[in-house]
């Protein structure tokens, strides 16, 4: 560490964020780790982001708060990247929660391995008020984690929980600006591999929010075609026949399927009152739908269902 600088700098570009960046900003503020710089860029917001940006840099002087006009979050990154004082680089996005010891687990792992320029680590995917819906099982090793990347899944290092050697992302040229629609960190993670090993510790880092106003859910197509063009250049780059992504162009999921699908990965993984809570939903919301009864039936009668079950295999075998 330089004399005088943070062992590392967390960095949230904000646009709109106002519902969720309150908390975001509170979770960095309790850190086990309390050597740290916060980078808060608003990216011309135009609901009360601002006012919630500045309230809590008054508060607490570790807060470096820069506004700006908009220009996207490829430069709005970028930018952070630029004012950041630490060597190490702790991507925050503003409407998720980071666990309490994220930053000490990372810097840890990263003193102890020079050579990994990105290290990333397991979440809790959570809906829009918090409840949990299921965790991630990403890889751990550099290997799988690029092959799973040049094969188009984005999320084999997760961006919300990367931290950053910040040399080698200057090294490598930072954000491409003219990614607009979220792959830029995709773009960024496929040009680092080049240059040192990618990582994911086995701790669970941050709580990641899906909901309908993120930049992943508004724009996802768009996303798509981007991550098609970084590894179309990551192949170029490294000498490779060009394969393409080895996952299909998203598709609009139906509201139904999408509220089935979070009740029974929340079953599945224990988060009963959350899988209660979809299961009802499907049905109140979509009440002529056979999807929305069977997940129903599953959620509140599965115990009930498999012992039934056991009794009529019981009963066949006397």
């Amino acid at each position: 560490m330089t004399p005088g600088r943070p062992l590392v700098s967390v960095v949230t570009p904000v646009y709109n964020a106002e519902r969720h960046l309150a908390e975001a900003l509170e979770s960095v503020l309790s850190q086990t780790l309390t050597d740290f710089e916060l980078v808060v860029l608003d990216d011309g917001s135009t609901d009360g982001s601002p006012d919630v940006i500045r309230r809590f840099a008054r508060r607490d002087r570790r807060i470096v708060a820069r506004f700006g006009a908009r220009r996207g979050v490829a430069a709005a990154r970028n930018e952070c990247v630029e004012v950041a004082r630490a060597e190490l680089l702790a991507v925050m996005d503003a409407d998720d929660v980071a666990e309490p010891n994220r930053l000490e687990v990372q810097l840890a792992y990263l003193e102890s391995h020079p050579g990994c320029v990105a290290l990333g680590g397991q979440m809790l995917y959570v809906d829009e008020a918090g409840d949990p819906l299921w965790p991630s099982q990403l890889p751990l090793d550099h290997d799988t984690i690029d092959a799973r990347l040049i094969a188009g899944h984005g999320g084999a290092l997760a961006n919300p929980t990367a931290m950053l050697r910040r040399a080698a992302v200057l090294n490598v040229g930072g954000y491409r600006r003219d990614f607009q629609f979220g792959a830029e960190d995709f773009d960024l993670l496929l040009r680092l591999a080049e240059v040192g090993q990618l990582a994911n510790v086995s701790d669970r880092l941050v709580r990641y929010r899906l909901h309908p106003e993120s930049l992943s859910a508004r724009c996802a197509a768009g996303q798509f075609e981007e991550m098609v063009d970084a590894i179309r250049s990551a192949s170029v780059r490294r000498g490779v026949a060009y394969r393409g992504p080895a996952v299909s162009r998203p598709l609009a999921r139906r509201q139904v399927d999408d509220l089935v699908h979070r009740a029974m990965k929340a079953r599945e993984h224990g988060y009963t009152r959350t899988a209660r809570k979809y299961a009802t939903r499907a049905l109140v919301r979509f009440p002529v739908e056979s999807t929305s009864w069977r997940t129903a039936a599953v959620v509140f009668l599965g115990s009930r269902l498999r012992a039934m079950r056991s009794r009529r295999n019981a009963a066949r075998q006397q």
